[in-house]
């Protein structure tokens, strides 16, 4: 018996972690991955395995704290089971709330029933153990530490193997499914026929589910779709037509916000308004030729154009998927260098001079914010030709509590020796939550570039007024707040979103995740 129920204790363990995991992975595509989801996701989690252990310790001391632990644990591996079925429906009742209620809600019922049952499973183990086969102080220890090392292992499995092969519906129904074994056997041998059929009942549902694989719409083609620990990759193809108001060509996105987009259609341009609006910004300031360093690859348009125009180009991605995606379905051309690294590591380490760097790097909904301190940009500053600019993409917010990531990140690019400029993609400067801006920074010294920048886009500058200018916050090492002050923008952006793009594609039959 010791053997079985620490076997049980490991499992349980293992299972916590792979809930959380694999639980907030199923809300990245429709809720995001920001701040506010992680911290939902922590926290529902610790307050469910709270509960567990309080309630767990009390049951401990009922009668039949077997029977009890087997039939508590068999529960947590039904509703580990039955979470990937109940995301889809948590999304088609809170999906159109506002985003905090409803990760908040969908957060809770998706995770606390089974950690909560699962939490349970560790104070019976012990109580168990510690009556019949060492101290409960000893037992305590074994149990917790068994526990632990499952959910250690569990996590290193589910973060670089489990989810980016297998998805995230296999493997939480499979840990489901292990979770139920020892419990439903000792159910059988004890002939408690209300755990037999519950039993049963997991294991038709968990073959059912495994024989129905999510349908793909005829309307929109999955060319490629892959789950990680840094989001879900997807590649979509809209098929050619022949009504050209309707988009026919290519998406890559990363949990279901559109990183690039390679438009058939003839008569329109092939990629995103950015692309062509950091394209007249790098002429305007005259760089036409020399080395560019793009930190953030996505499908490769940014690399493509400039490639084209003879720049040795260079890309920074950290997600190896996206590299190989640019490759497979964006045709990155091979002259384009890639390198699998964190941005701020290389800008660390890189000693080339280059005339363009861009920042197009989203973290989530946000930009990176150890990326965009005064200590990265300085080191940048030093390692950029005279005549050198960067170019920051990031969301359109400028005024307000919303916009005050974005001022500050200017306020901390000036403050490193550069003359900034905040261009907006969309000439309507107005509509913040749909729109786009560039923060480029041109050394102070190039008076040429910063005249013609500031001729040329003169009409629709941004502007920042001393007022505005006052709660702006200098980005350093020592004080890496960027994602904390930028939450309420990715939280107003990511709801705008789910009310457009990932509502659009889920009534198109894209599914979720697989």
């Amino acid at each position: 018996m010791l053997k079985k129920i620490l076997i049980l204790s490991f499992i349980e363990g293992a299972c916590v972690m792979a809930a959380e995991l694999i639980g907030a992975k199923m809300l990245a595509p429709f809720f995001g991955s920001s701040l506010y989801v992680w911290a939902t996701v922590l926290a529902i989690t610790l307050f469910a395995l709270t509960s567990g252990y309080f309630i767990g310790g009390i049951l401990s001391e009922k009668k039949n704290t077997e029977l009890n632990l087997y039939w508590i644990a068999l529960l947590g591996g039904v509703f580990m089971i039955l979470m990937p079925v109940l995301c889809n429906a948590l999304f088609m009742w809170f999906g159109s709330w506002r985003l905090i209620p409803a990760t908040l809600i969908s957060t809770s019922l998706l995770l606390f029933p089974p950690v909560f049952l699962m939490g349970m499973v560790s104070p019976l183990i012990i109580s168990l153990i510690g009556d019949h086969f060492i101290k409960p102080g000893r037992a305590a220890g074994l149990v917790y530490s068994i526990s632990t090392l499952g959910g250690i292992l569990s996590t290193f499995l589910c973060g670089f193997y489990i989810i980016p092969v297998w998805g995230l519906k296999f493997p939480c129904m499979a840990f489901g499914v292990l979770l139920t074994l020892i419990p439903a056997l000792n159910l059988i041998r004890l002939k408690n026929t209300n755990g037999i059929s519950i039993s049963i009942f997991a294991i038709i549902f968990f073959f059912s589910q495994l024989a129905n694989p999510n349908n793909q719409s005829s309307k929109v083609k999955i060319l490629h779709k892959q789950e990680g620990i840094l989001g879900q990759l997807m590649v979509l193809e809209f098929p050619k037509s022949a009504d050209s108001s309707v988009f026919q060509g290519k998406y890559l996105m990363v949990n279901r916000i559109i990183q690039t987009k390679e438009d058939y259609r003839k008569g329109q341009l092939p990629y995103l308004d950015y692309v062509y609006q950091m394209d007249s910004i790098v002429n305007t300031a005259g760089v036409t030729k020399g080395r560019v360093l793009i930190n953030g690859l996505g499908g490769g348009s940014i690399a493509k154009l400039f490639c084209e125009k003879g720049f040795k180009v260079k890309a920074v991605e950290l997600d190896e998927r996206i590299v190989k995606a640019a490759k497979d379905f964006f045709d990155l051309p091979d002259q384009v260098i890639t390198l699998v690294d964190d941005a701020r590591h290389y800008l660390n380490t890189q000693t080339e001079k280059n005339n363009l760097v861009v920042f197009d790097m989203f973290k989530g909904e946000e930009n990176p914010g150890h990326v965009l301190t005064r200590e990265s940009i300085s080191k940048l500053y030093g390692n950029l030709t005279d005549d050198g600019i960067i170019i920051v993409n990031a969301n359109g917010y400028t005024t307000g509590k919303n916009g005050k990531g974005n001022r500050s990140i200017f306020k901390t690019i000036e403050q490193c020796g550069f003359k900034c400029f905040v261009i907006p993609v969309e000439k309507n400067v107005v509509a913040e939550d749909f729109r786009n801006i560039l923060i480029v920074g041109v050394k102070s010294q190039n008076k040429r570039a910063i005249n013609q920048i500031a001729t040329k886009f003169r009409s629709h500058l941004i502007h920042f007024n001393q007022n505005q200018m006052t709660d702006a916050i200098l980005l350093t090492d020592d004080r890496p707040v960027l994602d904390h002050i930028n939450a309420g923008a990715a939280r107003l952006w990511r709801y705008h979103y789910i009310n457009n793009t990932s509502a659009y594609l889920s009534a198109m039959g894209v599914s979720l995740f697989d």
